[in-house]
């Protein structure tokens, strides 16, 4: 792989029961599991932060418990995107980026997710992006759930701001790569076949993300990877054997 790209593989959250036995020990205690998965993963993708803000505290406890080279993509909260519809100003981002702070280098980026309602014209993106950029070093992530986001201008602003649009697989929207030049593609996998939640990828597929992977890091693109389909622990295991597959 080349040494100006990296690859994060993980799933998005890591802290459900009904992974036990399917993926954590029985006998593991409900506060080691972030420790057993960062030792077999190199990322994770937060979302309680989605329903709430972790305390400080909580965060310096995760960079604590988790090994040098482990990252952490935080899903942004909901009043930012589905009560304030972005229209928020940094005072009010900084309740949400401060304490994230506490993760220091191991904060990769922020995931946005924005409601299905809001369109390019309910929307002021731009000066949502304007005003994330007073957050120096922190990459942001949009997951647009309204088609209608889906273009070359929306790609060609978020690339104005060093913002990344995921390739997401989520039930009809395009799963398509964003076609601006950018260092850096973030894929949102949700379960295969509009099947949400649920279900494993074929060999097939992983063997194909695989490739794509190594075509991006040959061309200097870092990829992130977040399983999703975390019914059964389906996302565990593909994770698992997309590593496999990168060797």
């Amino acid at each position: 792989m080349n040494s100006s790209s990296k690859i994060y593989i993980g799933t998005s959250g890591f802290a459900y029961s009904h992974w036990r036995e399917v993926f954590y020990p029985e006998e593991l205690a409900d506060t080691s599991r972030l420790r057993y998965y960062a030792a077999r993963f190199n990322s994770v993708e937060i979302n309680s932060t989605f329903y709430r803000t972790p305390s400080p505290q909580n965060f310096i406890k995760w960079y604590e418990t988790t090994p040098a080279n482990f990252s952490f993509i935080l899903k942004g909260s909901k009043f930012v995107t589905h009560y304030h519809k972005l229209n928020v100003g940094t005072a009010y981002l900084n309740r949400f980026l401060g304490p994230a702070q506490n993760l220091k280098d191991k904060l990769r980026a922020i995931l946005w997710q924005l409601p299905p309602e809001l369109t390019p014209t309910s929307a002021d993106l731009e000066e949502f992006l304007r005003n994330l950029s007073a957050f120096k070093k922190i990459q942001h992530i949009f997951e647009f759930r309204n088609q209608a986001w889906y273009t070359p201008e929306t790609d060609r602003l978020l690339s104005h701001y060093n913002a990344v649009r995921c390739c997401s697989d989520w039930p009809g929207l395009p799963f398509e790569i964003n076609e601006v030049s950018l260092p850096v593609q973030y894929f949102r996998l949700h379960g295969p076949e509009n099947a949400v939640y649920c279900g494993s990828y074929t060999e097939d597929f992983l063997h194909s993300l695989a490739h794509k992977i190594i075509s991006n890091s040959k061309k200097h693109i870092s990829s992130y990877v977040y399983f999703n389909n975390d019914i059964a622990g389906h996302a565990v295991k593909n994770a698992l054997k997309l590593m496999r597959n990168l060797g």
